[in-house]
């Protein structure tokens, strides 16, 4: 593997400054470390090797790119690649990219226009979270679709977005403060919900049962709905007595002790939940 900067020259005959990393049959952009062009086209080779991948972070806070133009040899989009790019109206991604990362276009608020590979199977993990998009932005998802994660449109805006009878699952708190779905999936409110929507948990009794809704309280605690064999309970987290509940997942379990640990403010929350004050 080599690493090194590269100079190309768009269309209109400006210079597009990359780190690139070469590989035996293709290249990866690594970088953009131009700052000053609005028109970005990537190159579809460098080194007469076809640039085949655009590095994690790449383009991460260039707002003042408004046009960004893709060869049909790009076939991976890394994590967090244009987040930040708040100046770029439209994504028309080419059918050979068939892997995209976690908050790829994350914050990309000025989208009008979203055109997905058709090809692609997952939408990743807060993809288009924090984009806040309007009532009138086209968002037009893979023909191919199977899976979108959770957070994919957190905070994504307020349009209506279709979902593809393909889709098979969607992922917890996808669509949170996010986009209005038509779909022909069963309705789930764990789209729009957070974690610890569905997790198992086992209760003082040792009896096993699944969060079926959470409520909001503040101070990062919230109060969960525990569904067992039909019957639902309320519970409050993070668990600070450790009698309530407890996570059946060992990361989760850590994640809550941790919270526990980190917010000096859960004792008064609790008390309060208790005496009926909030």
């Amino acid at each position: 593997m080599q690493r090194y900067q590269v100079d190309i020259m768009n269309s209109k005959k400006q210079i597009q400054k990359f780190y690139a990393e070469e590989y035996d049959d293709y290249v990866v952009l690594r970088q953009y470390i131009s700052n000053d062009i609005n028109f970005v086209e990537i190159p579809s080779k460098i080194n007469n090797k076809k640039v085949t991948v655009i590095g994690d972070s790449c383009f991460f806070n260039h707002p003042e790119i408004v046009v960004i133009v893709f060869p049909s040899t790009i076939v991976s989009i890394g994590k967090e690649t244009f987040a930040l790019c708040k100046g770029i109206k439209e994504f028309d991604l080419p059918d050979s990219i068939t892997e995209i990362g976690v908050h790829a276009f994350r914050d990309c608020t000025g989208l009008k226009k979203v055109v997905m590979p058709k090809h692609l199977k997952i939408l990743s993990a807060g993809i288009f979270a924090f984009c806040y998009l309007p009532t009138d932005v086209e968002m037009i998802l893979p023909e191919e679709l199977e899976e979108i994660d959770v957070h994919a449109f957190y905070s994504g805006g307020s349009f209506e977005l279709i979902i593809p009878n393909t889709v098979k699952k969607i992922g917890v708190g996808a669509f949170n403060w996010g986009p209005k779905v038509i779909t022909s999936l069963p309705y789930d409110k764990g789209w729009y919900l957070d974690w610890p929507y569905g997790e198992k948990v086992i209760l003082g009794n040792e009896q096993i049962g699944v969060i079926s809704d959470l409520q909001e309280l503040g101070n990062g605690c919230n109060i969960l709905e525990v569904t067992v064999n039909q019957e639902k309970c309320k519970v409050f987290y993070p668990c600070i007595h450790g009698k309530e509940f407890s996570f059946e997942d060992e990361k989760n379990q850590r994640m809550m002790e941790n919270d526990i640990k980190d917010n000096d403010g859960i004792q008064d929350t609790y008390e309060a939940w208790r005496n009926g004050l909030i």
